[in-house]
């Protein structure tokens, strides 16, 4: 099969309501996801915005994880350029208006991730039975 070793979050909608911020693309259960299902250890995930505060809300919730490592110690700094080299349109659109693209790079380590929150999460009336033999199958205490 395929390895997914890398995931880019390129210039999502603020959703800067209180009422919208469910819509938001970072969230807990996606770093949980992404952690414990799709990115194997050194894989990498992008963030960039136009809106400082789009991309620290996302660099946020990706710091207080502990799978991911941010190669940018500092959360006040930014990578100052694209690391792919390959601009989205957006960005090449900002950067026309001599505006600020904000950007940084996230690498999952090596910290095991207890996947049953997300099972749980994803598929909410799985009966407790279930639950309890897929805990002791993956060796997962409550």
């Amino acid at each position: 099969g395929i390895e997914l070793t890398c995931v880019h979050v390129q210039f999502p909608d603020p959703h800067f309501k209180k009422a919208h911020a469910k819509r938001r693309v970072v969230t807990e259960e996606l770093v949980h996801t992404l952690a414990a299902f799709t990115l194997p250890k050194r894989s990498m995930v992008l963030l960039q915005s136009d809106i400082r505060s789009v991309l620290d809300s996302m660099r946020e919730t990706f710091r207080e994880s502990p799978w991911f490592d941010d190669v940018v110690s500092d959360p006040t700094e930014y990578l100052l350029y694209n690391p792919t080299g390959i601009p989205t349109e957006r960005e090449i659109s900002v950067m026309a208006q001599d505006l600020d693209v904000y950007r940084t790079v996230l690498v999952r380590n090596e910290v095991a991730v207890d996947v049953m929150p997300a099972v749980e999460a994803a598929v909410p009336d799985v009966p407790e039975g279930i639950l309890k033999k897929m805990r002791e199958k993956s060796n997962i205490n409550d």
